[in-house]
């Protein structure tokens, strides 16, 4: 294994702090001799700008910053975290108290609930995206909806500043992956977040998952739970829901090529990796939130052993990253259950290995080093 730069281990070791729920001076002796430059690129890409930012600020590296000039970065990441979130939250209120005005079933999930409800700070979790789970069988009403709150198809565009159509390739895609619904946006007024970017998700796995009918019973009783979770002012499913979201999300972003990067037919440019710390950070996080309860259902769960297989892989490159032990609290046996550890589906369907570590993978520059086509 390639040995990580010194970048690259206070990343990591945020990670387990943050997880860990230490004090970040613990890991102060990392912080020597840094490529600020580099650190605050690979912190970004990492999507944990502002869980860096907040240890540096708040070390003794910040005279440090104050001398190189990088103090003003740093803190605008934590606070541009912080008003983004802030401004998303009060988002998918508003959208929730309509949708739920005119009955229609709906489950807040990812950033806006994540960042609420598990993390130390809110400000630490970046997302982009309102994701929500919607009932498709409610699909015409629901567009209805949101179109009355100025929501529209397709992406906002930074160069243009409006929302542009999706190009008719993308929109194929959509329709023949059928696990969300058209993307839609609202111009929001607001310069540090132009618009709000509406995610909206019709099925918990993915489109042709083995385990279809344990994933679709779990998200169907959280769609229509009467006794909601309440995540700082917005109604969503409890902990053991958002930790198998979490899982499969996580799963299913590594495990299945880009469908959009593999039709683009220029593989040089193409950048999907599909996993980054965050993305694990998540799932981290939320299990040191699980109960007794929640992981005797959790057991329950996995009794399917093509669900078992997908939470142990997670559990297995977890343990890698940050120690953390699923697949053993769950008594999960990777010999018998034999997961996809190393393994990815290309756009075109086949089945191929990718070559080194989890860690390998998350910092590699370039897919080409990873993924043998």
């Amino acid at each position: 294994m390639k040995p990580l730069d010194k970048e690259q281990r206070l990343l990591v070791a945020l990670c387990k702090a943050t997880v860990l729920n230490q004090d970040f001076k613990s890991i102060l002796a990392e912080t020597y001799g840094l490529d600020m430059a580099h650190l605050f690129r690979l912190a970004s890409k990492q999507k944990i700008l502002p869980i860096l930012a907040s240890y540096l600020v708040n070390s003794d590296c910040r005279d440090m910053l104050i001398d190189v000039g990088l103090d003003g970065p740093f803190y605008d990441a934590i606070t541009l975290s912080r008003m983004r979130n802030r401004a998303q939250r009060e988002e998918v209120i508003r959208i929730q108290n309509e949708l739920e005005k005119r009955g229609l079933r709906n489950v807040p999930r990812k950033g806006v609930v994540y960042s609420n409800g598990f993390y130390p700070e809110a400000s630490l979790r970046v997302f982009k995206d309102i994701d929500f789970y919607v009932d498709p069988g409610q699909e015409t009403l629901l567009l209805e909806c949101l179109k009355d709150l100025g929501y529209e198809f397709g992406y906002f565009s930074r160069k243009t500043k409006r929302i542009s159509p999706l190009e008719r390739k993308r929109e194929i895609i959509f329709r023949l992956y059928p696990t969300h619904l058209l993307p839609m946006a609202r111009i929001s007024g607001l310069e540090y977040l132009p618009a709000y970017k509406l995610d909206l998700s019709v099925t918990l796995a993915w489109h042709d998952a083995a385990f279809d009918d344990l994933h679709q019973s779990i998200l169907n009783k959280a769609l229509t739970e009467r006794n909601r979770t309440d995540w700082e002012g917005i109604r969503s499913a409890d902990r053991l829901f958002h930790f198998v979201d979490c899982c499969l999300h996580l799963f299913r972003e590594a495990f299945f090529e880009d469908k959009e990067e593999f039709y683009r037919k220029d593989a040089e440019a193409a950048r999907w990796i599909g996993v980054n710390l965050r993305k694990f950070l998540d799932v981290a996080l939320i299990w040191r939130t699980l109960s007794a309860k929640d992981l005797s259902a959790l057991n329950t769960y996995t009794i399917d052993r093509d669900f078992a297989a997908v939470m142990s892989w997670v559990g297995f490159h977890l343990e890698a990253l940050f120690g953390v032990e699923i697949n053993r609290a769950l008594d999960l046996d990777l010999r018998q259950i034999d997961p996809p550890l190393w393994k990815w589906k290309s756009g075109d369907g086949r089945i191929k290995n990718w070559r080194g570590s989890m860690m390998e993978r998350i910092f590699a520059e370039d897919p080409a080093e990873v993924f043998i086509r």
